[in-house]
């Protein structure tokens, strides 16, 4: 049973139901949005044959299934029913399908604008229901294929938006419909990136309407489905030149007025004859805007493709070379492994020389006590104590350049571990990233669609200064921990070399007939030095070999990590790889479907034009 306006008598009934104990506007908006996001599911199907045809509400209402253009005529229609003025939006939206700087040909999306308070808000049901991801199917051959379908998560992400809330991703096509008196281009739109970066950059707009404004919506708002129609085409062509289905289209709402008003067949007059030819001109120039967005139609298949094809070689690109650094970086790992065992077998071999050292220089002060050669000339030692002297000012300045190194080694050690510890830490961040990235390309969100601030940018940035703390141009961070060990090694071996001169140039001084205590004081503070030089060696070599083990600690983490790493990356490429080819199905699906609607609508023209010109002969017989 229908009502005023080609409304459901049955709509009717249910709105009061839906709106029950609700006092205010905005509390019958709401809940009628929650009854209808709650209850509808999206048609995937019907979306992906592009066939945004709304069907009848009360349809709408018992199948509980729609696409954008069914959710918003049945939130028109209960808005009509709840006493809310409310009308239906057409236009252009950013979703996961949309690139920065992809153009826009056609308005393939529909919401609501609501007059609450005498401000107009913006509702999207449709969005606010919830959204499409792919899922995986194996078939027979175990070959993983993608299909989308429809994820129900109710929500209020839009619901009563301001129209600078909107504007990031939602633009009619009708520009006054932007509830701004600066309006945004299409070409800014297309450009702006507050889309992919959940952050809009046109919330400026929202700026008070001039009473000229406000009546032409409040007109509009009055008028019936055809003549908003003709509004929305004439102001969306000179909007968007590309639109050339939107102008077609308000061509056919012309033509449908001027049907409306013509008598039935047999009542026609010569007259209407006058109108006929109007209604005829009018089927033509729809066709021909149809016609001529055939072309256009296929240029935007052609983009999509390529940006398809775009996205996919870039993946592959920035994970193949994140690829290469990682198997660079784990090569470089493992060699300073190698480096570090074949070290600590040095090491131990020095630690078994400095004790020999030790249990000599004790041998040889014992039998420097108890035993006495025979006497020397007092000629055969002239010189020694000057000698003597210069290597023992020697070994002061060996003995403080030695432990300035040792400070210096140590200093670098703590620095390194810090690093690899950092590094190991923005690894972990950087697979955590990874796999986020993992289930939004799963869920047909492209972090590639926004290159201002990407996941991968981040990646990138991350690999580079993580390589920044392993590799310092081209030189592996411990190698100059190595260089820096060996260089403490030979003057080691340096200051030991001028001890032991020492010891045999006092062994030459005792030959004296009368021992003197000076030369005995000499020799046991040569010993004295030599013994403590060796064990504080000792210990720093018993210290190096520990942090030899934690450095190995952190470069296994460091090379598990690598492995997850690398293991996550060509799993992307192999999703994206995945994704593109079933995102090529869909587009390939659109494209055939705006073909078939364009051809489907010119025919409707066509066909109007014969019947006008078969009435036209009936006139005048």
């Amino acid at each position: 049973m229908a009502a005023q306006n080609g409304y459901s008598e049955n709509i009717k009934d249910i709105t009061p139901k839906v709106i029950e104990n609700k006092s205010t506007d905005v509390a019958k908006l709401e809940a009628i949005h929650d009854w209808i996001v709650f209850r509808t599911e999206y048609d995937v199907e019907k979306y992906l044959a592009h066939d945004l045809t709304a069907p009848k509400n009360i349809e709408t209402v018992k199948n509980r299934l729609a696409v954008c253009t069914g959710y918003a005529e049945l939130m028109n229609e209960m808005c009509y029913w709840a006493g809310i003025k409310c009308v239906t939006i057409n236009g252009y939206a950013k979703n996961e399908h949309t690139d920065l700087g992809d153009k826009f040909y056609l308005d393939t999306h529909c919401w609501n604008a609501v007059l609450l308070n005498n401000q107009w808000y913006f509702v999207d049901a449709t969005w606010d229901a919830g959204y499409i991801a792919y899922t995986k199917h194996k078939f027979l051959s175990k070959k993983i294929k993608f299909k989308p379908r429809f994820i129900s998560s109710p929500n209020k992400n839009y619901f009563k938006k301001s129209a600078s809330d909107f504007s990031k991703d939602h633009l009619p096509l009708n520009p006054e419909w932007q509830l701004n008196a600066k309006k945004i281009s299409i070409k800014k739109f297309e450009k702006d990136s507050s889309f992919y970066l959940n952050a809009n950059q046109f919330t400026n707009n929202a700026e008070a309407l001039s009473p000229e404004y406000e009546t032409y919506l409040s007109n509009y708002a009055n008028e019936n489905k055809w003549e908003q129609m003709v509004d929305d085409g004439k102001e969306g062509f000179v909007f968007n030149k590309r639109n050339f289905v939107s102008r077609g289209l308000m061509n056919q709402a012309k033509m449908n007025l001027l049907i409306s008003e013509l008598k039935p067949a047999k009542e026609l007059t010569i007259a209407d004859t006058f109108q006929l030819n109007v209604i005829s001109k009018y089927a033509a120039n729809a066709m021909d805007s149809f016609a001529m967005m055939k072309p256009l139609i296929t240029e935007m298949k052609n983009e999509l493709i390529k940006n398809n094809q775009l996205k996919t070689k870039i993946v592959s690109s920035d994970n193949g070379n994140l690829l290469a650094t990682n198997k660079k970086i784990f090569s470089a790992a493992n060699r300073t492994k190698k480096k570090m065992k074949l070290q600590r077998k040095t090491n131990k071999m020095l630690m078994k020389t400095n004790d020999k050292n030790v249990d000599h220089f004790l041998s040889e002060l014992k039998f420097y006590q108890t035993k006495y050669s025979k006497t020397a000339k007092s000629e055969d030692t002239l010189g020694i104590e000057e000698k003597i002297k210069s290597l023992k000012d020697s070994v002061k300045i060996l003995t403080e350049d030695y432990l300035s190194m040792v400070k210096s080694f140590n200093d670098e050690y703590e620095n390194d571990l810090t690093k690899l510890e950092q590094y190991d830490d923005l690894t972990r961040k950087g697979v955590a990233d990874l796999k986020q990235a993992y289930e939004l390309r799963l869920n047909l969100i492209d972090d590639l669609d926004y290159p201002i601030q990407t996941l991968k940018a981040k990646f990138t940035k991350r690999q580079t200064n993580a390589d920044g703390l392993l590799v310092d141009e081209n030189v592996f961070l411990t190698d100059t921990m190595f260089k820096m060990f060996k260089q403490i090694q030979s003057t080691h071996l340096k200051v030991v070399n001028h001890q032991k001169k020492i010891l045999k140039l006092v062994k030459k001084m005792r030959r004296y007939k009368e021992e003197s205590t000076s030369q005995i004081q000499i020799y046991l503070d040569a010993m004295s030095g030599m013994e403590t030089f060796v064990y504080r060696h000792k210990d720093f070599i018993r210290k190096f070999s520990s942090k030899c083990k934690l450095l190995n600690k952190q470069f296994n983490k460091r090379n598990a990590t690598n492995q997850l790493e690398a293991k996550h990356l060509l799993k992307e490429i192999e999703l994206e790889k995945m994704l593109a080819k079933a995102r090529g199905k869909m587009i390939s699906k659109e494209i055939s479907s705006y073909n078939k609607f364009c051809k489907t609508s010119s025919s409707t023209c066509l066909k109007q034009i014969k019947n006008n010109n078969r009435l036209k002969t009936k006139l005048s017989k």
